[in-house]
């Protein structure tokens, strides 16, 4: 994809008051503005990209001790313990998207170009510095007190950059009332804000141009 100078006008099925920008030679470019305050998105992304993480690290510990032949006795203390791990990796999200909200000023924004291939997604440079920041912060932390989850999480959110490629992408969601749209390849999730006017064209392209994609829209 090139970035190359742009016009707001000239691609039909945008609205006269659009927010995205479309070069002369098909590239639709635009940044994308979240209130943290009143949009949970980002906060459950967040929380669900841990307890990912803390499922699969759990499972094979459950797994071997089940198949190791563990008392009977111990099973409620071996659950006591998952649960406050569970509890303490949570109550380490939490803070750290707080902590994520209050540099940020309470707004998330990011820059996307599109084409019919594909989409660029890249933070804003303030976003950028807080991501990494907080990322590689919490990934150290996380490692002194013992919590992988958070580590690989941190680790993971400190690469900002993402691109999808339309062609891999196997589902699209949408939702409409937070203007974001969720794009899953196999091995990448993307998150797309727009503008409210521009949601329904960005919905309809990356659906459009996604031969293989399942789309759901709440």
């Amino acid at each position: 994809m090139n970035d190359n100078s742009q016009t707001r006008h000239g691609a039909s099925g945008l609205p006269a008051n659009t927010n995205i920008a479309v070069s002369a030679d098909g590239l639709y470019g635009w940044r994308g503005t979240v209130d943290m305050r009143e949009n949970p998105t980002i906060g459950l992304l967040i929380a669900k990209m841990v307890g990912v993480i803390v499922v699969f690290l759990a499972v094979p510990f459950v797994c071997i001790s089940v198949s190791a032949g563990i008392d009977k006795k111990l099973v409620p203390m071996m659950a006591a313990i998952l649960l406050g791990i569970c509890a303490f990796v949570g109550l380490l999200a939490g803070g750290i998207y707080l902590i994520y909200r209050a540099f940020l000023g309470g707004t998330y924004s990011a820059n996307y170009l599109m084409d019919n291939t594909g989409l660029v997604f890249r933070p804003s440079r303030k976003v950028d510095r807080v991501t990494k920041g907080v990322a590689v912060g919490s990934a150290i932390i996380a490692a002194m007190v013992g919590s992988y989850g958070i580590t690989a999480a941190g680790i993971a959110a400190a690469n900002t950059e993402a691109v999808t490629r339309f062609a891999s992408v196997y589902r699209v969601k949408g939702i409409k009332k937070h203007c974001v749209i969720k794009v899953s390849e196999p091995f990448l999730y993307n998150q797309v804000y727009v503008a409210p006017q521009d949601y329904d064209f960005v919905y309809r392209f990356i659906c459009d141009h996604c031969p293989k994609a399942r789309c759901i829209e709440k």
